[in-house]
């Protein structure tokens, strides 16, 4: 029982911004599976990174760990389309590299 008492404190000090709290929705509830290119634009704007293999990269808000020093750690928001430009899935993840 003791064993678990780090990771709850943990969890329950870490606090999201408002930026992580939309994205997260986003991603979990899969309202982006389906869309097109210029759709996820039209939602959420220009991706801060695009890449070759149909990847887009959105800024995706932190975390914030209130019981550690206020700790952060941001993450990206992970968009993959297929060979038509649909979405084909999402991913809330740490930055690339990061």
């Amino acid at each position: 029982c003791r064993n678990l008492g780090y990771p709850i404190m943990q969890y329950l000090s870490e606090k999201p911004d408002k930026v992580y709290t939309k994205m997260k929705e986003l991603n979990d509830s899969e309202k982006l599976i389906g869309l097109s290119k210029e759709e996820v634009i039209k939602l959420l704007g220009e991706p801060q990174k695009k890449s070759r293999d149909n990847l887009y990269i959105y800024d995706a808000g932190t975390l914030t760990n209130y019981l550690f020093l206020g700790e952060r750690e941001s993450y990206d928001l992970f968009i993959w389309f297929d060979e038509n430009d649909i979405v084909k899935s999402t991913e809330i993840d740490l930055p690339l590299g990061g």
